[in-house]
């Protein structure tokens, strides 16, 4: 899957991993300002790490099921044509890196 920072629209654009599909899902950087539900340790200190990593695994667990749900969109013969391009192109990056 390929990701690209989109400046003008402030958004990382995740693309489909099949190569001929359009489809794209864009996830706002999320550069304002956000609330995050943070717990007071034993000792009485707040742990933003903890409410921050929360926070990064919540959005990655959402993004993860929105582009799992658009994959089980492509046929197993979408998949296989992939599979077989990345091989060939894999195939001219290595024959390509030996020569002198």
């Amino acid at each position: 899957m390929t990701v690209e920072y989109v400046r003008g629209l402030d958004v990382f654009r995740h693309h489909c991993p099949i190569d001929v599909c359009p489809w794209h899902h864009d996830e706002p950087t999320g550069g304002g300002p956000r609330r995050f539900a943070v717990d007071r340790r034993p000792d009485g200190t707040l742990d933003i790490g903890g409410a921050i990593n929360r926070d990064v695994a919540e959005r990655a667990q959402r993004r993860e099921a929105i582009v799992e749900a658009h994959a089980e969109t492509h046929t197993a013969m979408e998949w296989v044509t992939e599979v077989r391009r990345l091989r060939r192109a894999l195939a001219v990056a290595e024959q390509e890196s030996w020569r002198p």
